[in-house]
């Protein structure tokens, strides 16, 4: 199963669920490359990080400064909010993959476990934990609205397209 169609899982699954402003590989307001990211109603920021590969799993943990961020080791959170709108960090961060690929014993404390399985449903295996309190602003769906009109207008991000043009 490719990354692509797991994302799109995903998307159908919380969308109905309340988690109305959604994107894809989004990078911007402080936060690291969201494979997934969706914002609740109550600014909440779910990101999901999808791992095709065990050995994908095991190299993200190669992003030091990423895992830091997220186990709460830099406290940005009042300076990134004032900045960007986040508090540097989702508020939950959770892995999705195929079912089993990642045994959940080896999920850290700070995130959650996803499965998707043959069906295309979807099984929580371990719930992600909150890791702060901090509600985004509205900086980051207008950062989510531009990112998927440039996609819609160009194909790709409008940085990406200037690059390629």
């Amino acid at each position: 199963m490719k990354s692509n169609e797991i994302a799109d899982i995903l998307l159908k699954e919380y969308y109905p669920k309340g988690r109305q402003f959604c994107s894809t590989n989004f990078s911007a307001c402080g936060l690291q490359e969201c494979d997934v990211i969706m914002v609740t109603k109550s600014m909440m920021i779910y990101e999901y990080e999808i791992k095709c590969s065990y050995g994908d799993f095991k190299a993200d943990f190669k992003k030091d400064y990423k895992h830091k961020t997220l186990k709460g080791e830099y406290n940005y959170d009042e300076k990134c909010l004032q900045q960007t709108g986040t508090a540097g960090r989702p508020n939950y961060f959770t892995y999705v993959c195929k079912k089993g690929l990642i045994p959940v014993e080896e999920v850290p404390s700070y995130a959650g476990l996803i499965y998707i399985n043959e069906d295309s449903t979807i099984t929580v295996i371990k719930k992600a934990p909150k890791l702060h309190k901090h509600p985004c602003d509205q900086r980051v769906i207008f950062q989510i609205c531009r990112s998927l009109t440039a996609r819609m207008i160009y194909g790709s991000s409008y940085m990406n397209w200037k690059r390629i043009t």
